[in-house]
């Protein structure tokens, strides 16, 4: 119910009150009778201004809307129980609040950085056939990037023995995509992206870090030319895009929220030197000594 409903419901209880009091005429006892019941609609429509400013100011802390689609019917199994689960509680709208924070204070550490501006988040459960247990899709597209997007969950997710757990994975996973800025014209490479996601839900503490990461904070950056300049386009495996990441970080603070302010124009490889501040090939020298390093000592 919207604002002008609401407005036009309490403009009918206004005028049929002053109506009633207007043409009608009252014994002593029925005069009580609806001198009580004028006092008890003045309540109920105290009650809905209230619910309607709680409900103002919900929509206004989410700063974006959010929809909630069963496209799976009630009547089947994983239906009901997504219903149940998440849709008649609003657990999913809360989980997507939830892990939305969580990927915008990664991805925008500094509170002076532009974000995206968000406006719609769809969640549709589906039986579709997916590539993954979640898909995110744009919306709608203006000036080559999306402000509104559909995550399609997969209703194979509802098969999980721990199915809370596993929607909070895959609209975890999403949402780092739907607030990362990456510019439609000219995609960043997956790797980089994936890596990136994988890189959130490590800091979140939902998948374990890589081993040994933190043992590389204690080795230097190396000023030496490097040959493979752009090291990090070799990884295809997300944990090795995630390490890197992990020791880019650590060596420049700030450096997944600068590259992410960087994805906001068209794509280009120097990103990550601009990013880290100095030319990638010396960290991937000192990233490649540190991890052999490490493998022999092991």
């Amino acid at each position: 119910m919207d604002v002008e409903e609401h407005h036009n419901l309490l403009q009918s209880f206004i005028t049929t009150t002053t109506t009633s009091k207007s043409t009608t005429y009252f014994s002593d006892n029925t005069a009580v009778l609806y001198s009580n019941s004028h006092i008890a609609l003045r309540f109920i429509l105290i009650f809905f201004i209230i619910i309607i400013s709680i409900f103002a100011n919900y929509q206004a802390s989410k700063g974006f809307e959010i929809i909630i689609i069963n496209d799976v019917k009630h009547t089947h199994p994983l239906g009901s129980k997504f219903h149940l689960f998440f849709v008649s509680n609003d657990k999913a709208t809360q989980i997507v609040l939830n892990t939305s924070n969580l990927a915008e204070h990664v991805l925008y550490p500094d509170n002076q950085q532009p974000k995206k501006p968000v406006i719609r988040v769809t969640v549709r459960f589906t039986n579709e056939n997916l590539t993954s247990q979640v898909v995110v899709k744009a919306a709608k597209i203006e000036q080559d990037i999306s402000y509104e997007y559909v995550l399609h969950i997969s209703s194979s997710l509802m098969e999980e023995s721990n199915a809370e757990r596993a929607m909070v994975l895959a609209v975890q996973r999403a949402m780092v995509r739907v607030w990362l800025w990456n510019n439609r014209e000219n995609y960043a490479p997956d790797e980089l992206i994936d890596g990136i996601v994988e890189y959130v839900m490590v800091i979140a503490g939902f998948v374990p870090s890589p081993p040994d990461c933190s043992k590389l904070s204690q080795l230097p950056v190396s000023s030496t030319d490097y040959s493979h300049s752009m090291c990090w386009k070799n990884w295809d495996h997300a944990i090795d895009m995630v390490q890197f990441l992990i020791y880019c970080e650590m060596m420049r603070n700030g450096f997944i929220g600068r590259l992410n302010q960087a994805m906001q124009v068209s794509w280009h490889d120097h990103m990550v030197d601009d990013a880290l501040g100095l030319p990638v090939g010396h960290l991937c020298e000192s990233y490649y000594y540190s991890s052999s390093t490490l493998q022999s000592s092991l």
